[in-house]
């Protein structure tokens, strides 16, 4: 299906900013046996997006939305089929947001799903962004992260704890071992030589 919608995009029905629109009327089982509009986003770098509405859009004429936004008013009878879709972009850059930050900081696998439990992971995210751009101008070691990105920070700093875990596992076992004198020295050299404290 979104193969067949996706070929309607050389004959699209209209752009939305930078996406093209193409809209078809489908019949699936996801809402059950019931037919619903169908939306695929083109974006300039050729990725896709399905979206799919249960609701005929002459069905939100009258929402709140319709009567509050200027943009959403003054939709042409010929883009009225994409309005549930333009209803939904006013949520876009807030749930693309919340989406990246779950990505940034590896929380992806965690779903939540009540109000609250989303407002905590967004200031939890929030929270650790904004300690992520004041740990530079805090920490003299980091100061060369000051003009750069939180990711740049982030990936440094995984990659000392990658390499500190490995040094105290390293060292934890050839404790453990029987003949361990020359080989805790020759990883002290070694920790030394590379500026690591084992």
């Amino acid at each position: 299906m979104l193969d067949e919608i996706a070929d309607d995009l050389t004959n699209y029905l209209c752009r939305m900013d930078d996406y093209f629109v193409a809209h078809r009327l489908v019949k699936t089982r996801i809402f059950g046996d019931r037919t619903v509009h169908a939306y695929v986003t083109l974006s300039k770098s050729g990725s896709y997006r399905l979206f799919f509405s249960t609701v005929d859009s002459m069905a939100l004429h009258m929402s709140i939305a319709w009567q509050e936004n200027k943009t959403l008013r003054n939709t042409s009878s010929k883009h009225m089929a994409i309005y549930p879709l333009k209803l939904y972009k006013l949520r876009w850059g807030i749930e693309t947001n919340y989406y990246e930050q779950k990505m940034f900081w590896e929380l992806g696998s965690y779903k939540v799903r009540t109000k609250t439990a989303i407002e905590h992971l967004l200031n939890l995210t929030n929270a650790g962004h904004a300690l992520m751009k004041i740990l530079p101008y805090e920490d003299e070691k980091l100061s060369t992260y000051q003009d750069k990105s939180p990711q740049e920070l982030r990936h440094a700093l995984s990659q000392q704890i990658h390499k500190e875990v490995f040094f105290a596992t390293l060292v934890s076992k050839a404790q453990s071992s029987i003949n361990s004198s020359a080989l805790l020295k020759a990883l002290q050299v070694l920790a030394w030589g590379d500026g690591q404290a084992a």
